[in-house]
């Protein structure tokens, strides 16, 4: 009987984001099935801050971009010098925009004033 080997790896890739590639936070968990095949999922985070409005009443937006992925491994080859294997990974893409709306004037005040 096998052990069950499971993998957690953490650690930064870049991610696309709205005008060009950003680092991001990620992490990949996978539990191996069998001695060649392993099944997990993967999640990948990055944020950036943008001056423009992107055509909204706003002083700056910020975009969140969100990667969730389910993994599936073959290990062709699995020895101590060489592995070959096969990846297949699927899933979504969040994109969040964020704007700080800029701050109305407040109307002037008018003040009575009573003689009398």
């Amino acid at each position: 009987m096998r052990k069950r080997k499971d993998s957690f790896l953490f650690g930064a890739e870049l991610q696309p984001t709205i005008y060009k590639y950003q680092p991001a936070a990620h992490t990949n968990v996978r539990s191996y099935l069998n001695d060649r095949l392993s099944l997990g999922g993967a999640l990948s985070f990055t944020s950036k801050k943008y001056s423009e409005n992107f055509g909204y009443s706003a002083d700056r937006t910020r975009s969140n971009h969100i990667i969730l992925n389910v993994l599936a491994q073959n290990d062709f080859i699995n020895t101590e010098k060489v592995v070959l294997s096969t990846y297949l990974s699927t899933g979504l893409y969040f994109l969040v925009l964020s704007i700080q709306m800029k701050k109305q004037p407040k109307p002037p005040t008018m003040t009575l004033m009573e003689f009398g």
